[in-house]
């Protein structure tokens, strides 16, 4: 029997309240600014990985994910020591979404591994939108998914820093980037993911300070 709990809009109250103790927030990316930071040193931070980042922080309170191909390249036992899971209704494969996948591909792929919240929303490139389940806006990464997530639902949180995502640097911790293309993709689009965060933050009216480092 399947220890993981669905959230949907009737119980999403659930992670609100989890998440309401929350003033500041990491959201990890994979770009070249990734740096390992202690979870346990930082309790009082809502720590988020995207995709296989948790790979490297190991420890964190919500993995976002959107496309089912990311559970490929995460270790699973690392989901072990994370809560809360957020991935669409119907989760892309080859960057997008088909009417017969869905969260329960994912199930069975973690059901031996995770225990904690499994969030599903409705993604908004999706074919099919289901009432009983949140829906988000944003579809150009799972970071801005997850930047997304914590506006609407986490109100609490003030300050967000980003590591690995939307900047260069010469020297990194680690490369988490499968193939280069898809790093080239990351690089070239700088601009834009930046100026999609300011478009959520406008849309939310939100004061929220970020950083991105």
């Amino acid at each position: 029997m399947s220890k993981i709990n669905i959230i949907n809009i009737k119980n999403i109250n659930i992670i609100k309240n989890i998440f309401s103790s929350y003033e500041k927030s990491i959201i990890f990316g994979k770009g070249p600014t990734l740096k390992y930071i202690e979870k346990d040193d930082n309790k009082d931070t809502l720590f988020i990985c995207i995709n296989n980042s948790i790979n490297y922080i190991k420890k964190c309170d919500l993995l976002v994910c959107n496309d089912i191909e990311s559970f490929d390249q995460i270790n699973l036992d690392n989901l072990s020591n994370c809560k809360n899971i957020l991935i669409p209704y119907h989760i892309h494969i080859n960057c997008r979404p088909k009417k017969n996948i869905t969260y329960n591909n994912i199930i069975s792929k973690i059901n031996n591994f995770f225990t904690g919240n499994l969030i599903i929303y409705n993604l908004r490139t999706a074919p099919i939108k289901y009432n009983n389940f949140i829906s988000l806006l944003s579809s150009i990464t799972s970071v801005h998914t997850g930047f997304e997530f914590i506006l609407k639902f986490a109100k609490n949180i003030k300050i967000i820093n980003f590591y690995g995502f939307a900047k260069k640097s010469k020297n990194r911790d680690i490369n988490l980037y499968i193939n280069k293309k898809s790093e080239y993709e990351h690089f070239y689009n700088y601009k834009n993911y930046i100026n999609w965060i300011n478009i959520i933050v406008k849309k939310y009216k939100s004061n929220i300070k970020y950083t991105i480092n």
